[in-house]
């Protein structure tokens, strides 16, 4: 008989929509909460039961977090901003090619190592390997 265990202790999800909530969630939760910034990483603590938080705090809705902005002194790269944003952006692919030579380069070691960043993947079969169909993970 097959003995069914769960792989992941239960916790709450928050999702706040700004960094002051997410700060407050944080500092009110302690050593209970847990940040999701990505999570490729975060699920497998949590699977192997190396992380048990009580709540997790997923960062993926903060608007203030993604994206690439110039600034005075150049550009600002977002905290949640994904490789295949900075591999894509016009301003980083003109002024700091070397940034987006190396963002894709983590893209493509991210498939190599089996991160499920489909974006990124197809974006670097079409760019690294000149595919033309798309790409299927």
């Amino acid at each position: 008989m097959a003995v069914i265990r769960d792989v992941m202790p239960a916790f709450e999800l928050a999702q706040p929509n700004s960094i002051s909530d997410a700060q407050k969630l944080l500092e009110q939760q302690g050593e209970n909460g847990w940040v999701l910034a990505g999570g490729m990483d975060s699920f497998d603590w949590l699977k192997d039961r190396i992380k048990k938080p009580k709540v997790v705090v997923d960062l993926s809705g903060i608007a203030e977090l993604k994206g690439v902005r110039a600034t005075a002194d150049g550009i600002e790269i977002g905290a949640m901003t994904t490789l295949t944003e900075v591999v894509q952006h016009p301003v980083i692919r003109e002024k700091y090619k070397l940034l987006a030579e190396s963002a894709e380069l983590a893209c493509i070691i991210h498939v190599v190592e089996g991160a499920k960043s489909l974006l990124c993947y197809k974006h670097v079969v079409k760019t690294v390997f000149g595919a033309t169909k798309e790409a299927s993970a």
